[in-house]
């Protein structure tokens, strides 16, 4: 098993993406082998960043063991109710997740293809080191999300194809693409077989917001966006995303939702106007 001390497999990441792990640390893992991929990355360079967000938006911790939680909930129902759709699951901008470890240790025929244009032989490297019977049924594309023109013809061979069905799983990449890029996405992810299914973690709108959530979320946000060049992360309307990219809702629910879902005896939201992220399951219509 990896340790934080092998140093030939300690996964460097930016900022913005160790700040994650610096804040959710092993909550963000389901297994010992996830749990050994996040104590891989080297998290010193987000340290100023992640205690920024922590006073900034104290509930940053809960949001991301929330969106977590609820992601594999779903996948548990859909390898109950569509099993075929949950042998191959695609993680677009998995950055240093280890949701793909996770799954493929939990299921030991099930195989994932993450896709992201930052540290990807780094990560590669990093899970081979962490889950090493997983690794092999873990497959890594390098490609900027926002050419979903070429996504397609990039994961054929890699073994996914239009009319076989799978599980996207779409955490913390709503943000980054506008309403045209998201759309396009997950219209090449829609495919063409009925069973296929995208779970979409994604920040609606923060305006209808109590004040305390709106100026927290907003002062996060803008504080992401600024670091890579955005002037504010995009919100997104999932209804009408899903409408453009050929989708019907199943499931939309907000932070407070899942906090009912889990009951962990932890509430830090009353209802939809404490945060803005939903988690959505989508299907073909």
């Amino acid at each position: 098993m990896a340790t934080q001390g092998d140093s030939a497999q300690i996964l460097k990441a930016g900022p913005t993406a160790a700040m994650v792990v610096a804040v959710g640390g092993e909550r963000l893992a389901f297994t010992p082998p996830g749990r050994a991929l996040l104590a891989l990355v080297d998290t010193s360079s987000a340290h100023d960043l992640a205690h920024t967000l922590r006073t900034t938006h104290p509930h940053s911790l809960r949001h991301l063991v929330l969106r977590r939680w609820r992601a594999m909930r779903h996948l548990d129902r859909i390898a109950t109710q569509h099993p075929e759709s949950a042998q191959l699951i695609i993680v677009p901008g998995a950055g240093l997740s280890a949701l793909s470890i996770d799954w493929c240790t939990m299921h030991p025929t099930a195989r994932a293809i993450e896709i992201d244009y930052d540290h990807v032989d780094a990560k590669r490297a990093a899970i081979a080191a962490a889950a090493p019977h997983a690794a092999p049924r873990i497959q890594l594309l390098h490609l900027d999300l926002r050419d979903a023109g070429s996504l397609a013809g990039q994961l054929l061979p890699l073994g996914w194809s239009t009319s076989t069905p799978c599980t996207w799983i779409v955490e913390g990449l709503s943000y980054y693409l506008t309403h045209a890029e998201f759309a396009a996405l997950l219209a090449c992810a829609r495919g063409t077989h009925p069973d296929t299914r995208i779970i979409s973690e994604y920040g609606g709108r923060r305006d209808i917001l109590r004040p305390h959530a709106r100026d927290a979320l907003t002062t996060y946000h803008q504080m992401i966006a600024q670091r890579i060049g955005m002037p504010d992360l995009h919100e997104t309307d999932i209804a009408a995303v899903a409408r453009d990219a050929g989708l019907r809702v199943i499931a939309d629910e907000c932070a407070a939702d899942i906090e009912t879902l889990i009951a962990d005896g932890t509430r830090a939201f009353a209802d939809a106007l404490d945060s803005s992220m939903h988690m959505a399951l989508l299907a073909p219509q």
